[in-house]
């Protein structure tokens, strides 16, 4: 049913340190799409980065600061939401 992880959501209260971290330090490459949306990129996987209170839609039901989202994708409809 899953195929493959399709990306991580973290949330963020400090948007500038959190990209100097992991593009200062760890080196993944800073992507900005959308409507100013932004995404940690390394390998073929990405890091979508949400700055709480500015969070995009889809997101977590109830985003909380360092934790990370999984989203997959599957093959088919699970029939049930997170959310």
């Amino acid at each position: 049913m899953i195929s493959a992880l399709d990306h991580l959501v973290l949330t963020t209260t400090d948007e500038e340190a959190c990209l100097a971290f992991y593009v200062g330090v760890l080196g993944l490459r800073l992507e900005t799409f959308g409507a100013g949306r932004k995404a940690l990129c390394f390998g073929g996987q990405k890091i979508i980065i949400h700055v709480k209170g500015h969070e995009f839609e889809p997101r977590a039901h109830l985003p909380v600061p360092g934790a990370l989202d999984l989203c997959f994708l599957a093959d088919r409809p699970t029939g049930r939401s997170t959310r």
